[in-house]
C-alpha cells in the first residue's frame, strides 16, 4: 500500500522554545496529534531541523521510543521490529548527507550573517565554544561511540532537558540506520516563503484582499498584512525578522498577523518539501488560539497553494474547511476518562505487536485512506467511505476505549501530560467532498471526515 506521511505545523522549533516556561499544551497538543496520525494508519514526517531544534518533536520522539521500549519489553517483541512493522516517523534531510552532519553544520554556524539560531538548545544559542563542544559529541556518535561512553561538558551532564534531547538524538540516529526506508532527503520544491511574498507584493493590496475575500479572512486583516510587507524585499520576509528585536516596532499592531502568515507560509513550504500526502497546517497551539490569527491562517494556506505562475484571472482557490478542532484542558469534559499520554502511546504499540489485531487496525486503515485518496463522489461512494469510517472509529474505540470518545461524529482524544489535562477535542462542521485535502490541511481529519459522506 501507498505510505502515508504527515506533516505537522505543531512540529515548530519556535513554538515550543526550551527555556520558555508554561510549554505543556505545545508539547502535548503535538503528542495527541500525532497519536491520531498514527491511529490512522500513517507516519510522521519531519526535516533534519525538527528532528534536531525542536523541542516538541524531541520530546515526542522521547515518548514514542520509551513507550515502544516498555511494551517491547513485555511482549515477545523487539524495539526494532515494532519500528519496522509500522515505521512511526520518516525523516527528510535538506542538504545534508546524514540527520547528525546536518545538526553539526547547523551548531557550526557561527558567523552573524550565517548563524544558526537555536531553539531547543537555546541555552547555548550565544555560547560559540558550547555550540563546537556540542558538535563534536555527535560527531563522535556518528562515528560509533555510545553517548554513555563520552565524557560530557556541563552544559549538557547538569542539565536534564539538555541529555535527554542528545539521548534522544541519539536513538533517532540508530533508528534511522536500523530502520529502511525511513532516512530519506527533501524533495525540491519550486516556490518558496519569498516567491510567496513577491506574489503578494506583485498583485498589490487589492489582490491581497481578493483572496482573503475567498476565505474566512476579514479585508481589514488583509490590508493590515500588506501595509506590513509591501515596502520590503521578498527574502528579507522571513522567520529571521518576524523573530527579531526589531519587528514589534516596525509592524505595530500587524506584528502578530504578518507572524501568522509567515510562519504557515514557511511551514507550507516544510511540508512540501518532506513530500507529506497530507499536511497538518493550523494556528498552533489550539489552547492558546486567537480568532485572528486563525483567520490569517485560512488567508496563508490560500497563498501557499496558489501557483503564481497563472494570470491573477485563472487563481483557483479551493474552498477551505472550516477549523473546529479544538486542542484544550480536558477540565471541561467531566465525563472523559483520562490517562498519560505515555500510557496511551504504549496501548498503540501494544496494538502494533499483536500480530492479529495490528493486521486488522491496518487493513482498516488502507481502506480509509484508499477512498480518501480516490474522492470519488456519488451516493455510493459515500457510503463506502461512511462504512469505512465509522468501522475504523469502532476499531480504535474498543482498542482506546478509557482515552479515546467517540460520541456521533464527535471524537476525542484525553490525556494527561506532566500532571496538566488535556484533550483534542473535535466537533462536526461544514465539510464538501472536494476539500478533504483543505480539511486534513486544518487538523480535522478525526472530527470532520465523517461528514464528507454525508
Amino acid at each position: 500500500m501507498r505510505q502515508e506521511l504527515v506533516f505537522h505545523e505543531s512540529f515548530d522549533s519556535v513554538r515550543a522554545r526550551s527555556l520558555d516556561p508554561d510549554v505543556n499544551p505545545e508539547l502535548a497538543q503535538v503528542q495527541t496529534e500525532s497519536l491520531l496520525t498514527l491511529l490512522l494508519g500513517r507516519s510522521i514526517t519531519i526535516n533534519n531541523g525538527h528532528a534536531f531544534d525542536s523541542r516538541s518533536v524531541l520530546y515526542l520522539l522521547g515518548l514514542v521510543f520509551d513507550s515502544a521500549a516498555a511494551v517491547a519489553s513485555r511482549e515477545n517483541v523487539t524495539e526494532l521490529q515494532l519500528y519496522r512493522r509500522h515505521p512511526p516517523v520518516i525523516v527528510r534531510r535538506h542538504n545534508t548527507p546524514t540527520l547528525l552532519s546536518g545538526c553539526m553544520d547547523q551548531l557550526n554556524r557561527l558567523a552573524p550573517e550565517n548563524r544558526f539560531i537555536l531553539s531547543a538548545w537555546r541555552h547555548i544559542d550565544d555560547d560559540d565554544d558550547a555550540r563546537v563542544n556540542l558538535a563534536r559529541i555527535l560527531q563522535r556518535i556518528q562515528d560509533g561511540a555510545a553517548l554513555a561512553s563520552i565524557a560530557l561538558p556541563d552544559f549538557v551532564r547538569a542539565d536534564q532537558l539538555a541529555y535527554q534531547q542528545l539521548a534522544t538524538l541519539e536513538r533517532l540516529h540508530h533508528y534511522l540506520r536500523e530502520v529502511p526506508g525511513v532516512n530519506l532527503e527533501t524533495e525540491p520544491t519550486k516556490w518558496g516563503v519569498p516567491d510567496r511574498i513577491r506574489f503578494i507584493q506583485d498583485n498589490g493590496i487589492t489582490g491581497l484582499i481578493d483572496i482573503a475575500n475567498q476565505v474566512n479572512c476579514p479585508e481589514d486583516q488583509a490590508e493590515a498584512i500588506y501595509r506590513a510587507i509591501h515596502n520590503r524585499r521578498p527574502e528579507l520576509v522571513n522567520r529571521t525578522w518576524v523573530y527579531g528585536n526589531e519587528f514589534l516596532g516596525q509592524v505595530g499592531d500587524a506584528a502578530p498577523l504578518v507572524r501568522e502568515l509567515v510562519n504557515t507560509l514557511h511551514n507550507a513550504q516544510l511540508a512540501r518539501s518532506a513530500a507529506a500526502t497530507t499536511s497538518c497546517l493550523s494556528t498552533p497551539p489550539r489552547s492558546r488560539n486567537v480568532l485572528a490569527e486563525a483567520q490569517v491562517n485560512e488567508l496563508a494556506l490560500a497563498v501557499a497553494t496558489i501557483d503564481p505562475d497563472l494570470p491573477p484571472g485563472q487563481l483557483q482557490l479551493d474552498e477551505a474547511a472550516p477549523m473546529s478542532g479544538v486542542f484544550e484542558m480536558v477540565g471541561m469534559e467531566r465525563n472523559l476518562n483520562v490517562r498519560p499520554l505515555s500510557t496511551i502511546f504504549q496501548a498503540y504499540w501494544s496494538l502494533i505487536a499483536d500480530d492479529e489485531q495490528r493486521q486488522l487496525w491496518q487493513k482498516s486503515s488502507d481502506d480509509v485512506n484508499r477512498l480518501l485518496r480516490q474522492r470519488t463522489d456519488g451516493p455510493g461512494a459515500r457510503f463506502e467511505f461512511a462504512e469505512a469510517w465509522d468501522n475504523h472509529l469502532a476499531l480504535l474505540h474498543d482498542r482506546f476505549s478509557d482515552a479515546l470518545t467517540v460520541n456521533g461524529d464527535t471524537l476525542q482524544l484525553a490525556g494527561e501530560h506532566d500532571g496538566e489535562r488535556y484533550a483534542q477535542s473535535n466537533e462536526p462542521g461544514r465539510l464538501r467532498w472536494a476539500s478533504l485535502d483543505q480539511a486534513v490541511a486544518a487538523g480535522e481529519y478525526l472530527d470532520m471526515l465523517s461528514q464528507a459522506a454525508q
